[in-house]
């Protein structure tokens, strides 16, 4: 008796027209959540990456004394850039085997094989993946570059913002690290020190300055330290630190007696203050007027006033003397919110602002009717 012949239904067969199309599009879809997926954790990786580098870098530092390279902060959009290229890249190199094997899938679409249809997801997957990561590498040459009313291009130039009202130009020097015991022990110690990179720019600044004055009209600036409201020697830690270095026990002294000063200055203005908070005040105050210093220095090899015979460039104003006097005249107060996001918030406040009042015969009229700050943070 002859074997019954089955004929396939309505379902049989949109299933298996449709079963290659699904395959497809599952691989599509699984390319680029990995795509997505390496991006991140990538990303992780590279901050543990990172971290772990200038771990061992900064006690190799202490260990044997010699300064390690700076290791660069890394940048996002760089990365991406990198990726965009080498999903392009990908795309480009098997761009032949993924047309042969979706070729190869469509003769038997019907029925393929399950190496045929595995081979086709695959570089579907593959092909998917590759055009995730180059996506992010588009969305990057595609972002436009803020426009602002004045802006810096060089990457010589650290944070610079101008203050509509008057036409007042600041330029931001940042120190990343907070102060402390570090501070005193530690040689070229990054919460007092200026960087390499803002060196070279206030060499420039100063030069430019300088040629811009004249006996007869000098150039005014104002220079300003500041410090985040991460309180430290509260409990008189300052008295504590022992540098083995002469030159940092010296600074540890002039240290002691400025916190006392302010201390003292804080108690008169303020009766029943809490002791231990006006010493973390007076240590920030001090930390501000240090950076201050290490600016000028690097600003100005010799240091005007305006009672010198000629001077080409007059730094106006002193340093600070009281805490309250300097949060007065601070851009931005991380001690708003919570106190536990004050470490990380400290970054935006770290900072010396030197502020050309009037630039002599480098001064331009500008129209500030309609101005708005220009911040722009490069290099």
């Amino acid at each position: 008796m002859a074997a019954a012949t089955v004929t396939p239904t309505i379902g049989d067969r949109v299933w298996a027209a449709s079963r290659p199309a699904l395959v497809l599009l599952a691989s599509a879809m699984l390319g680029i959540i990995a795509a997505v997926l390496c991006r991140t954790f990538l990303f992780q990786l590279l901050d543990q990456l990172v971290a772990f580098v200038r771990g061992v870098a900064a006690l190799i530092q202490r260990l044997t004394g010699v300064a390690a390279p700076e290791i660069p902060t890394r940048k996002w959009s760089e990365v991406d850039l990198g990726l965009g290229a080498l999903g392009a890249t990908v795309i480009i190199a098997t761009v032949r085997e993924t047309s042969s094997a979706i070729d190869e899938l469509l003769k038997g679409w019907m029925n393929p094989e399950r190496s045929v249809l595995a081979k086709a997801g695959l570089a579907v997957g593959v092909a998917f993946m590759a055009l995730g990561l180059s996506v992010y590498g588009l969305l990057e040459i595609k972002r436009p570059v803020a426009s602002t009313a004045i802006t810096f291009q060089s990457e010589k130039f650290p944070l610079a913002a101008m203050e509509p009202a008057t036409g007042h130009l600041t330029f931001f020097i940042p120190f990343l690290a907070e102060g402390g015991e570090d501070t005193f022990t530690e040689p070229d110690h990054a919460s007092v020190t200026v960087g390499a990179s803002d060196r070279e720019f206030l060499l420039m600044l100063g030069r430019a300055l300088h040629s811009c004055g004249s006996p007869s009209r000098p150039v005014r600036i104002s220079v300003r330290g500041f410090a985040s409201s991460s309180l430290w020697d509260t409990n008189g830690e300052l008295a504590l630190v022992r540098p083995a270095d002469p030159a940092q026990r010296e600074k540890l002294e002039d240290a002691k007696r400025a916190v006392d000063q302010v201390v003292s200055a804080e108690g008169i203005q303020h009766p029943g203050s809490d002791p231990a908070i006006a010493r973390g005040h007076a240590f920030n105050v001090y930390l501000a007027n240090r950076r201050r210093e290490a600016v000028l220095n690097e600003l100005t090899p010799n240091p005007v006033t305006a009672a010198d015979p000629a001077p080409t460039l007059v730094v106006e104003g002193g340093p600070w003397t009281t805490f309250e006097e300097m949060q007065d005249a601070i851009a931005i107060d991380d001690s708003k919110g919570s106190p536990a996001d004050i470490p990380i918030k400290g970054v935006l406040t770290r900072s010396v602002g030197v502020t050309v009042k009037d630039a002599a015969s480098c001064a331009q009229q500008l129209n500030l009717d309609q101005a708005t700050v220009s911040v722009q943070a490069s290099g």
